[in-house]
């Protein structure tokens, strides 16, 4: 995904992808931070989802913030599909920092557990 910006501009994830970022990633320390410089906050990412390929869709200035906050880089992440996992470990921390719940994270949270314990073998 080219690194874009502007008010107006938009990235996509679609689900799968997302899911796989996120399950490689849901192991990571408690203690690695993320840093979000002072003026953003999680809604400022406009996380959504696209209505009929029902990819996630978020605000690529807000993230490309983020991630030049952290020394990361958006091209390496989407080719990594780390975005996704970014975004959500994101949502996590602030969430436990007392931050505002946001719909769609919390529906991609649930999809990704619900499809990570359908994938699980039958321990009975």
């Amino acid at each position: 995904m080219p690194a874009t910006s502007g008010a107006n501009c938009s990235g996509a994830i679609p689900l799968p992808r997302l899911t796989r970022g996120f399950a490689n990633r849901t192991h990571m320390s408690s203690s690695r931070l993320i840093v979000i410089p002072d003026d953003v906050k999680f809604e400022n990412l406009n996380l959504r989802r696209d209505p009929e390929r029902k990819h996630i869709r978020y605000d690529d200035a807000v993230l490309l913030k983020v991630l030049e906050a952290n020394n990361l880089d958006l091209d390496a992440m989407t080719a990594d599909n780390a975005v996704g996992g970014f975004i959500i470990t994101w949502y996590m921390e602030q969430r436990q920092a007392g931050g505002k719940e946001d719909p769609v994270a919390e529906q991609i949270i649930a999809e990704v557990l619900d499809a990570q314990q359908r994938s699980l073998p039958d321990m009975e």
